[in-house]
């Protein structure tokens, strides 16, 4: 399963990467193509093997995971990132590690740089357990690849495969964590809390072909945002779990009326995006606008400037300051609200 927001730059070659991938078992890939006017990119010619999902609305990359869970009926699942291209016995090597253990849930792939070097994290433990910020910081396979199966507190979600059944049982991934950051983590914490192991498949290897880009305002908000939420819900349970493998009671699939109703789960999915959506919409605007308008007090002296009173100084050229009027719109009429009691 690719989600994608749009039609992405590498997304044409990591669907060819899949659909001539030669493996001993049969497969089917599904693009879930999320918010196509998001990107309004020419549409690349889709090999035979791809099915596309349209989905009219940003789902995220949890909610449009369960799109793709809807439309396949198999055994394993496995999630590729839209900018990674599988190498030669990638898929077999996930599956042999599967086959041989079947009381693991989830199998993480190598996620490799051109140049050879790990793409970054690839698996380690879940400390601090309330702090999930420095999960990474436990990665044990830093600096030096694993050369053999490893067990872990969570495994890198690029490459991913997992057992349907498990999937099914946790209810998939979380719609909440909306719109990508922590899905893994979050997934195979919950994998966990019910009594199932992840671990990181050396031999089953991808390349992140993707090119590193500066952070937009929106990502670096959803940090602060996401995670005391996430270490609120694991904390817990993760020191738990340490002190006596799972099961342990944690919070269960809350977005998820009970009982839960197969046939309607991508209504709740939908439901739960939209909630969390809604949630953030103002707290995103506050926080955009004030990191935005302190960037242009520190990048000042980058743009023609002119005096507007006997103290002020606005942008009046840049292209950045034009197309986020409406952010500082809306934040100028919270402010206005608040002064007035409103």
């Amino acid at each position: 399963m690719i989600v994608s927001l749009g039609v992405s730059q590498h997304l044409a070659a990591c669907l060819d990467s899949l659909a001539s991938h030669d493996s001993r078992d049969s497969f089917r890939v599904v693009w879930v193509n999320n918010d196509p006017g998001a990107k309004p990119s020419a549409a690349p010619v889709l090999p035979d093997e791809v099915l596309r999902v349209d989905v009219t609305t940003n789902l995220g990359w949890a909610g449009g995971l369960h799109v793709g869970r809807a439309h396949l009926d198999s055994e394993y699942l496995v999630w590729v990132q839209d900018d990674m291209q599988v190498a030669p016995g990638w898929l077999d090597a996930l599956m042999t590690a599967a086959d041989a253990h079947p009381d693991i849930a989830a199998f993480g792939s190598l996620a490799m740089l051109d140049d050879g070097r790990l793409d970054g994290p690839s698996g380690g433990r879940a400390l601090p357990h309330d702090d999930v910020a420095r999960w990474n910081d436990h990665d044990a396979a830093a600096g030096t690849p694993p050369t053999e199966l490893t067990r872990h507190d969570w495994v890198t979600g690029k490459g991913m495969l997992t057992r349907v059944a498990a999937w099914d049982e946790v209810h998939g991934t979380d719609p909440r964590q909306f719109p990508l950051n922590h899905v893994d983590k979050d997934y195979f914490t919950h994998l966990r809390a019910h009594g199932y192991s992840v671990a990181l498949v050396p031999g089953a290897r991808l390349t992140h072909v993707g090119s590193a880009s500066s952070p937009s305002q929106f990502r670096l908000f959803l940090p602060p945002w996401q995670e005391p939420r996430f270490n609120a819900r694991w904390g817990g349970p993760v020191a738990a779990m340490d002190a006596a493998p799972g099961p342990v009671a944690h919070e269960c699939s809350a977005w998820l009326p009970e009982p839960s109703d197969p046939a309607r789960i991508l209504e709740h999915v939908r439901r739960a995006v939209g909630d969390e959506a809604s949630r953030m919409l103002i707290p995103a605007v506050r926080w955009t606008s004030s990191a935005h308008l302190k960037e242009v007090e520190d990048r000042a002296h980058a743009f023609m400037l002119v005096e507007i009173g006997a103290s002020e100084q606005r942008f009046v050229t840049s292209a950045s300051w034009r197309v986020t009027a409406p952010l500082r719109a809306a934040a100028e009429l919270l402010r206005r609200l608040r002064r007035s009691g409103r």
